[in-house]
């Protein structure tokens, strides 16, 4: 791995269109802004948007998705594939966030390039070892063959140790926030706040 790692982020969304894990990708992104480079893949519901641009010093790659069209999500799949045939060789991590049909794809095609997977487990139910079991041996070997699970709340992580994967693979990782932005107010902005709001 170079001195600055290149960081490949994969969402469902992202900036224009809103989605959790693409509001954490945007916000690490700025954070990690110098000290690595990040890059961008995410499906867009918006066609209009461009499939390539660069947001906030982040290269973005779109892959245009109608989530009701069966067809469209075969589309959505095979533009995946040749999307990462481009950018893997200048990735040295993969950091997936949530679990979905893409996850199998990038985990096939990351370990084929010797790239590790980092999966972050947003949401209970959907981003379980269980449910990715249930969804057959490929999705199973997708979600367990992650180099490091970042589970982001205590019952994803007991989730992933119910499932018996290996505790050094599991580190349970908040979701963080922005220190600048969310901080208790000091004395003369809360005296200025009650002024404003009458209280």
């Amino acid at each position: 791995m170079t001195s600055t790692p290149s960081v490949l982020l994969v969402a469902g969304a992202y900036y224009p269109e809103i989605s959790a894990a693409g509001l954490q990708c945007q916000a690490a992104a700025a954070v990690l802004k110098g000290r690595a480079r990040i890059s961008m893949l995410a499906t867009a519901v918006d066609r209009s948007l461009p499939a390539d641009e660069m947001v906030d010093g982040v290269a973005v790659h779109r892959l245009p998705i109608d989530v009701r069209s069966g067809a469209s999500k075969v589309g959505a799949s095979l533009r995946l594939a040749a999307k990462l045939m481009r950018v893997l060789p200048s990735v040295d991590i993969v950091h997936v966030h949530g679990f979905s049909q893409k996850n199998v794809p990038i985990s096939m095609l990351a370990r084929a390039m010797g790239k590790p997977v980092v999966l972050t487990l947003h949401t209970s139910g959907q981003d379980e070892p269980q449910a990715a079991d249930a969804r057959g041996n490929a999705a199973r070997q997708a979600f367990r063959s992650a180099r490091l699970i970042l589970p982001v709340s205590p019952n994803l992580a007991r989730r992933c140790e119910e499932a018996g994967i290996p505790p050094a693979k599991i580190r349970l990782t908040p979701n963080g926030i922005d220190l600048d932005r969310f901080r208790p107010a000091d004395a003369q902005e809360r005296s200025s706040l009650r002024r404003e709001l009458g209280w």
